[in-house]
């Protein structure tokens, strides 16, 4: 397995200031590497399709094991949602811009929203994911993630669950 599901089950599920938990080491620093030389060659800050992307086949393992009900089953089972049966998209993303910055709720549509990072490692202040307390206030935030090292986070859309940036998805989105 490309994934640690083992992680996930034994996770804690953090109520502030909404559900969500983050996972280090969700992909261990070997399996990441050989998924860094398998990730798709992204150029431009948006979202994409995995089908019209051209990938390796370490990273094609990995869309199976994300779209595998076990995936599904132990993420419903921490937010305590079912989302064996739902719709659920994956998207990548190779890089952000400056634009990405900005305060939203993911759209009522979402059930659960998961980033998976493959940056190996983050030495950077800049571009780390803050879980805000309020949705008007980029600086009251009461988690800031950095986007590294095959870390997950996963968080229960809710009207509150505001992140300062642009880098989500319906259900998985690789960020890298």
């Amino acid at each position: 397995m490309m994934i640690h599901l083992d992680k996930l089950t034994s996770a804690t599920l953090e109520t502030s200031p909404f559900e969500h938990c983050v996972v280090p080491e969700f992909i261990d620093p070997q399996t990441l590497e050989a998924l860094n030389q398998d990730f798709p060659v992204i150029t431009d800050p948006a979202n994409h399709d995995p089908e019209k992307l051209s990938y390796g086949p370490a990273f094609k393992a990995l869309l199976e094991e994300l779209n595998h009900a076990d995936f599904s089953d132990a993420l419903g089972k921490l937010f305590g949602v079912q989302l064996t049966g739902q719709p659920s998209t994956i998207t990548v993303r190779g890089q952000c811009e400056l634009s990405d910055g900005d305060i939203h709720t993911d759209h009522w549509t979402k059930i659960v929203t998961v980033l998976i990072y493959f940056n190996p490692q983050w030495p950077h202040q800049e571009g780390r994911l803050r879980l805000l307390k309020s949705a008007s206030d980029i600086d009251d935030y009461a988690v800031e993630v950095t986007p590294e090292g095959g870390k997950m986070l996963a968080f229960l859309r809710s009207d509150h669950s505001g992140t300062d940036t642009n880098a989500l998805s319906e259900s998985v989105e690789f960020c890298k």
